[in-house]
């Protein structure tokens, strides 16, 4: 069916009303170039054909359409960028959290330049006492040399537990940012949950909402730093008309294939869960920071039907709040059997309980070791265990007992009974006002009591004969001395069967900063890369979604002539019309 003679206005007419709505779509992408998340919007068109069967017109009959129809406003995005750019984003987070945790412990832990000579302070000071030492042994029996290495064991002690207080206090405020962060993250499910309510709304009356989506597609690039999302878009028949779903799932981060709770949903339309951090079956804190979901919500608090909680398991989440919670829990080499189960890589993963530990571990094997070579009971140069007037001790089986028995509850008791002669004492104590040696760890480690009273290092455990120890003997001091420079083993663990270093106290101290310094270079190294590909990722979004000048400009001559010329045509129809109703069949 071809156009009737006024149907050309209707032309004309639609023709104006979309070159209008053009320009003004084009006006408000240029007003919003700078707005942030904004998404270009670009006016939908179709052509406009209205009419039925034309088989009983003549042949010659032409058909035209009747003009153009808008049919409404569309975003320029890019789903499949969208996904892209949120996955890298979770491993930026997950990286940069990491990154940022490690350095709050290398601001304690690494000293490099702040200590005599360009050592760093707690290296310097075990050099200090080695030092220390060596003034005694040459000065054997003398108490000022005596004051001089518990002055310098005691400033040790005291950056051990400057070190371990300064570590925990990193460990409050990151658990402190952990629970923040679970509040933002609920914040974001919840916003992202109503914006779906008022985008549900506006589209049941017909209107896209698009600048609300604009606010929501924020929140769920803010949403994917924080953990790893799969976001999908359904439709949902809400009784004869079809609307828009959004649906937001965990990202599957979970590398154990038969768990399922790491695909759990967040979103489902209008409802939203919450996340926690449950207390254990004791009602104490979870020292594990297992997060778990709260049921589905909508804003009213009604629960989706067939939801309920669920408990997340140790490798679920991927993205930052992972990052600082694994900061929090995970020991590296002294991962519990516990912790290995639920998390096989444990072992390889080093958060602050590792440094912790690493730190206490260090100040236990030199307490240890110390105390142990200070005290015992006096012996003949044979190495055999002997009264006050130089008799050897025999044992049950009538041989002389020697060093080489192991120093048993057992043994001490049969020496004691039999007239040995037991001297010194231990010169580290898990309490300043007490001799206590159990549980020396760096918070703790301090003076012992003996030894804050009065010299109490021992020079030599050997008499000569009757006659006693030798003033000049220094054959214990010097044994000292050796062992700082020994290698010893370092157990993580009582039952583990290999030690997770072996070195003197000086190459353990340096360790840990090695240890922390590759930590840092490799989480380094991952963060920039996820960051460049975060960043092409985006670049390559902006290049479908953000605002061009160009293009715009271009819209606006585009559309600005295509009015100008359909303005022309309602005037060019109003002259013929005028024509043909006032000027035919006029006598002239």
């Amino acid at each position: 069916m071809s156009i009737g003679t006024f149907g050309f206005f209707t032309q004309a007419r639609l023709g104006i009303y979309a070159a209008q709505n053009g320009l003004g779509v084009t006006g408000n992408n240029i007003n919003n170039i700078n707005t942030p998340g904004y998404t270009r919007q670009k006016l939908n068109q179709t052509s406009f054909y209205a009419g039925g069967s034309d088989k009983y017109y003549a042949s010659g009959n032409v058909q035209i359409g009747n003009g153009t129809l808008c049919t409404g406003v569309s975003q320029l995005r890019d789903p499949y960028l969208d996904i892209r750019y949120r996955n890298e984003m979770s491993k930026v987070g997950a990286m940069d959290e990491k990154l940022s945790s490690l350095k709050d412990i290398q601001r304690i832990l690494d000293e490099v330049g702040k200590g005599d000579e360009e050592f760093g302070v707690l290296g310097a000071q075990l050099d200090d006492f080695f030092k220390q030492l060596q003034n005694l042994n040459d000065n054997t029996g003398s108490a000022h040399y005596d004051i001089q290495v518990r002055s310098s064991a005691e400033s040790l002690a005291k950056l051990f537990n400057s070190y371990s207080s300064q570590l925990e206090q990193v460990y409050k405020e990151s658990k402190t940012k952990f629970e923040q962060d679970v509040d933002s993250v609920n914040s974001i499910l919840n916003s992202i949950r109503d914006l779906n309510a008022e985008i549900r709304k506006a589209e049941v009356h017909g209107n896209a909402a698009l600048e609300l989506r604009d606010e929501r597609n924020m929140l769920i690039d803010e949403l994917s730093s924080y953990m790893k999302v799969d976001v999908t878009y359904t439709q949902e028949d809400i009784g004869g008309q079809k609307i828009e779903k959004l649906v937001i799932k965990l990202g599957n981060a979970n590398p154990d294939a038969t768990v399922d709770t790491d695909s759990s949903t967040l979103i489902d339309g209008i409802y939203g869960t919450e996340l926690s951090v449950p207390k254990d079956i004791n009602g104490k804190d979870n020292t594990n920071l297992l997060v778990a979901l709260g049921a589905l919500k909508d804003a009213k608090g009604n629960v989706k039907a067939g939801s309920t909680d669920v408990q997340l398991a140790d490798g679920d989440l991927y993205g930052s709040l992972q990052s600082m919670r694994e900061f929090l829990t995970k020991e590296g080499e002294f991962s519990t059997p516990e912790a290995l189960a639920a998390d096989p890589n444990a072992a390889t993963k080093r958060g602050i309980g590792y440094y912790q530990k690493t730190l206490d571990l260090l100040a236990n094997k030199f307490a240890t070791t110390f105390n142990e070579t200070n005290q015992g009971f006096i012996r003949n140069s044979k190495g055999e265990y002997v009264r006050k007037d130089g008799t050897v001790i025999n044992g049950k089986d009538g041989k002389p007992v020697t060093v080489e028995n192991p120093m048993t509850d057992e043994l001490k008791k049969y020496l004691v009974d039999n007239g040995g002669q037991f001297i010194g004492g231990p010169l580290f104590s898990s309490k300043g006002d007490t001799n206590d040696t159990t549980d020396i760890k760096a918070s703790n480690i301090s003076i012992s009591k003996d030894w804050s009273k009065g010299p109490l290092i021992v020079n030599s455990f050997v008499q000569n004969g009757s006659s006693g120890i030798g003033s000049t003997d220094s054959s214990n001091i010097s044994h000292m001395l050796v062992l700082m420079n020994t290698k010893m083993e370092y157990m993580p663990t009582k039952d583990a069967k290999e030690p997770m270093f072996n070195g003197t106290f000086n190459d353990m101290w340096i360790n840990i900063g090695s240890v922390l310094g590759n930590d840092m270079m490799v989480t380094n190294t991952m963060l920039n890369t996820s960051y460049s590909t975060s960043v092409q990722n985006n670049m390559d979004r902006d290049s479908v979604s953000s605002v061009d000048l160009n293009d715009e400009a271009m819209n606006m001559m585009q559309y600005s002539k295509s009015y100008s010329a359909a303005c022309r045509l309602m005037t060019t129809i109003d002259s013929i019309l005028d024509k043909l109703i006032n000027g035919t069949g006029v006598l002239t």
